[in-house]
């Protein structure tokens, strides 16, 4: 029954996408980053071996997964319903791979060129491959089309996310339980990575996968579950005289959560309290202005009056956040954003404050918002966590 109501799902979000497309007079698709392959197909592609999966998306609704020979059995075992083509692994790949997409971006019937989208912003973009077949005027971004079809997540998006953001909470509560200075880095991940399995978590995101997620820099190990915050040098090893900023990035059926809060493993001097304080009341300030109509900017701006003259201005200027989804998505929590919440949008609260010289002082936390506001999905608290 469960993947029936799975497969509805992902046919909804696909239809929402087609209305997109014919709003665009668009005739395919393409797909390639983890993000938009899994809102297409309910496929999370981070764990395949093989570079350049892709999905394509034709106007009348067909559905075409593109991947290495090696990842054939990670597709099954997703329970994926459409087309399946695989190119083989080894020499000439690559070649294999940018046919297979030209082959698929042409209208069955004719051969003729069809007009398309491709994603723009995404690392392992196939622009390039279908500009030299056919004119510039033939390829728009694909990025809007699917942004503008998940902008509101509907009930099963919410119920995922909801899983999702409490799956985060679990990661955070493993991460602050087990902590102590003695701890080695990869001791924290396998923590968190086993805790989350145990719940039904489903694998890990990263918020780098987006330009828009890189509003704190962030250390070793990126590719993980958890990651640690502002570490500018990875040792492995705790250092009790630090602040550890640290961060969870769960998935739930391709959904991403999102919690983070820093940890001090000895007595804070009075700088690095007044740091922890100024952020929690300033990421307070910016959930109490996310609600209905409200745009990216205002959030950004709340957090700019909450810590105006305190910081440096470069500081107060971060963005606070991005849309949360199958991966970062609108709305943006940036200055000069004109992004606007609407009652179902899921953001991803976040900023950090930097030291002197030291890891900053990091809090995240996920927000949706509702008819009346909105409501905090993460239940742990934003404020520094001190162990010792």
């Amino acid at each position: 029954m469960s993947s029936t109501i799975e497969a509805v799902a992902v046919d909804r979000r696909r239809e929402r996408v087609v209305a997109e497309m014919l709003r665009s007079e668009r005739d395919f698709l393409v797909a390639d980053s983890p993000a938009a392959v899994a809102y297409l197909t309910d496929v999370d592609i981070r764990p395949f071996s093989g570079v350049g999966t892709a999905v394509i998306l034709s106007a009348d609704g067909t559905v075409t997964l593109l991947v290495a020979d090696t990842d054939l059995h990670s597709v099954q075992d997703s329970g994926f319903r459409g087309t399946v083509k695989a190119w083989r692994s080894g020499p000439g790949s690559r070649a294999e791979r940018e046919r297979l997409v030209r082959d698929a971006s042409c209208k069955p019937s004719s051969g003729s060129l069809s007009r398309g989208a491709v994603e723009m912003r995404s690392a392992g973009s196939y622009r390039h491959v279908l500009s030299d077949t056919r004119p510039r005027s033939l390829l728009t971004d694909a990025d809007s089309i699917i942004e503008a079809a998940s902008r509101v997540r509907d009930d099963d998006e919410l119920r995922r996310l909801r899983q999702a953001a409490n799956l985060a909470d679990i990661g955070y509560t493993a991460t602050v339980d087990r902590l102590h200075p003695e701890l080695r880095v990869l001791e924290i991940v396998r923590n968190v990575d086993r805790s989350l399995r145990s719940a039904g978590g489903s694998g890990w995101w990263s918020p780098l996968e987006d330009d828009a997620g890189l509003t704190v820099d962030s250390s070793y190990p990126h590719a993980s579950v958890a990651v640690l915050l502002g570490r500018r040098r990875e040792s492995g090893v705790l250092d009790r005289r630090e602040p550890l900023p640290f961060a969870i990035y769960p998935l739930s059926e391709c959904y991403a959560g999102a919690a983070g809060t820093t940890v001090v493993l000895s007595e804070p001097d009075a700088g690095l309290r007044s740091r922890a304080s100024l952020l929690t009341d300033a990421l307070r300030a910016v959930i109490d202005a996310a609600k209905p109509g409200a745009t990216g900017a205002e959030l950004q701006s709340a957090f700019r009056s909450a810590v105006g003259g305190r910081v440096p201005d470069d500081v107060a200027a971060q963005s606070v956040g991005y849309g949360l989804g199958t991966g970062v998505s609108r709305p943006f929590l940036s200055a000069g954003s004109r992004d606007v919440l609407q009652e179902g949008s899921v953001v991803s609260v976040r900023a950090s404050l930097p030291g002197d010289g030291s890891a900053p002082v990091a809090y995240q936390t996920t927000v949706l918002i509702t008819p009346e506001g909105n409501d905090v999905l993460n239940v742990v608290p934003l404020r520094m966590i001190e162990l010792y």
